[in-house]
């Protein structure tokens, strides 16, 4: 569950709630830091092999352990989220990619971490070997009219937006 700021991180006071901006938002009456919700960034690729079959991997963390889900992950700081799509696709399922082009951008709300922009894009294999990797209990590819239900709706949504 997404933990509640409770000390403000610039002066230790803690934090208290306010109506700014049209917004209640979390704000520091002692040093009057606003501290501003944004989405967490997301990148997750949809890999499509010769059979028509697209690349999944199975959570072993949670949220969503052991379902299935497109290789995905977040950004970090001082990286693009191409290159976060890249290094997840690597990290969780032994695949090393090139980004085709975009195919969806998606904002959720998610009881775990809470706001999420998921950007997913279409991904060519250019070497490496599907095995699970940091994040994943398996991975494997499905054929398209054979797909698991997926752990997060922005998967899905994704991926009915590239088969059509």
């Amino acid at each position: 569950m997404k933990k509640e700021k409770k000390y403000c991180v610039y002066c230790g006071e803690v934090i208290a709630q306010k109506h700014l901006e049209g917004k209640i938002r979390d704000y520091c009456p002692s040093c009057n830091s606003v501290f501003y919700e944004n989405p967490l960034p997301v990148a997750s690729s949809i890999v499509v092999n010769e059979k028509r079959q697209v690349l999944l991997v199975q959570r072993k963390k949670d949220p969503y352990k052991s379902e299935w889900c497109l290789p995905i992950g977040f950004a970090e700081s001082g990286e693009a989220v191409e290159e976060a799509a890249i290094r997840e696709l690597k990290e969780e399922a032994g695949i090393d990619g090139e980004i085709i082009g975009l195919i969806d951008v998606d904002t959720v709300e998610n009881y775990f971490y809470g706001s999420l922009a998921i950007i997913t894009y279409e991904v060519k294999k250019i070497g490496g070997s599907v095995s699970p990797g940091d994040d994943a209990s398996d991975a494997q590819y499905f054929s398209l009219d054979k797909i698991p239900k997926l752990a997060w709706s922005s998967n899905e949504k994704a991926l009915r937006m590239y088969i059509e």
